[in-house]
């Protein structure tokens, strides 16, 4: 029996669900034995941290020399636990990108046959990757006055924890590895050394808001962008949508722009291909790499793909009535009925309904509010638009 079945074996919530009544585990961890630690470990901290048992991975592989793990929650989770699983994953993400994947000893990345992986001094092998400046520093979210936030850390090997760095660095100062850390203004004077050109300062074009931005405003610098964002808004599979305007691994003089999606299947960026920011082929490289490092995929999106109908037309219709006030008797009555009978089509919904106020608004401003699903993507919103309660 392999270590992973014998892990799995041990917290069978964590890992095993049904498949036509058949068990299989979806996050079976696909990595290698030096890694088996840091698996380990990261399975103790997500069992402490939802200890309700509605937590389960669903992905867990190395990529590109790094563990990459997803999870999904059969029910709602409280805030806290779960940035407590999240910076279990970083944790762990960021242990695995210098635990040799021989023995789990501290080493560097190396390049074997075209296969990014960390190797130790005494299993070193193919070719040594150099180091950047800034590749030690983490982005992890935490709560600042109640409200999530993006808190730039850098990861100590010997305690195994994430070291929050000030929001200026001294350009001095020693990470734990030893290396200096290269100040913004170094990284910018070093881009340019690389002829590597500044973008041009990215116009907005307005600002989006929702349930799933966590409270915080998303700059919008192309019309796309906020329908490709009001689909996000209303797609039941995506969980958050976050705006990085920087990346500590690239110069501050870069207008980075980032939108991080958080779905199901896991962490993209958004890339639509008619609004993609002018840059020269370094900076494209440079950005795209330090996303990747943070565990963001592109997704990639364009113009047809967008304006798509009727998905299209419906998003912008039902959002239409985000932030609108819910009468709670309107609001019960449409939870209540959705919770008893199940999906429904909205016709019959609308019906059901006893109110002097107007049914639809109530019906398209919970949609918005992340509470019941509608399905904007078969057929014109109509009667015959099937709807249910959030999963």
């Amino acid at each position: 029996m392999t270590w992973q079945e014998q892990l799995i074996r041990r917290n069978p919530a964590l890992f095993v669900r049904s498949f036509r009544g058949v068990a299989f585990a979806p996050g079976y961890p696909r990595c290698a034995p030096g890694w088996q630690h840091v698996v380990t470990r990261l399975v103790e901290r997500v069992a402490a941290a939802a200890n309700d048992g509605s937590v389960y991975f669903t992905h867990m592989v190395c990529e590109n020399g790094v563990l990459r793990t997803h999870w999904s929650s059969r029910s709602e989770i409280p805030q806290r636990s779960a940035l407590k699983i999240e910076e279990a994953i970083g944790l762990a993400e960021a242990r695995s990108a210098s635990a040799c994947i021989d023995c789990g000893a501290e080493g560097r990345l190396f390049a074997t046959d075209f296969v990014l992986a960390p190797l130790c001094k005494v299993h070193q092998r193919g070719t040594l990757v150099p180091i950047v400046a800034g590749g030690d520093v983490f982005l992890r979210r935490g709560v600042l006055r109640e409200r999530p936030v993006l808190v730039q850390s850098r990861y100590d090997w010997d305690s195994d924890a994430f070291l929050d760095l000030p929001t200026s660095v001294d350009p001095k100062a020693k990470a734990p590895n030893g290396r200096s850390c290269m100040s913004r203004r170094e990284s910018a004077k070093k881009g340019q050394k690389m002829g590597i050109r500044r973008s041009e300062r990215l116009s907005q074009v307005g600002q989006f808001v929702s349930v799933k931005c966590g409270g915080l405003v998303v700059p919008l610098r192309h019309p796309l962008v906020r329908d490709a964002l009001v689909q996000a808004a209303l797609d039941p599979a995506v969980r958050s949508i976050e705006y990085l305007p920087t990346i500590p691994t690239t110069p501050t003089t870069w207008g980075v722009d980032a939108i991080a999606i958080e779905s199901d299947d896991g962490r993209y960026y958004l890339d639509i291909v008619e609004a993609r920011p002018r840059r020269s082929i370094a900076q494209k490289l440079i950005v795209a790499q330090a996303l990747l490092d943070l565990g963001l995929r592109p997704l990639v999106r364009t113009e047809t793909e967008v304006l798509r109908e009727p998905r299209c037309s419906n998003a912008r219709t039902v959002f239409e009535y985000a932030g609108r006030p819910i009468d709670l008797g309107l609001r019960m009555q449409i939870l209540g009925a959705l919770t008893h009978d199940g999906a429904m089509p909205l016709g019959e919904l609308l019906s059901r309904l006893q109110s002097y106020r107007d049914p639809v608004t109530a019906v398209m401003s919970l949609a918005c509010h992340d509470l019941i699903e509608l399905d904007l993507v078969s057929t014109p919103l109509g009667p015959h638009t099937m709807m249910r309660l959030r999963k």
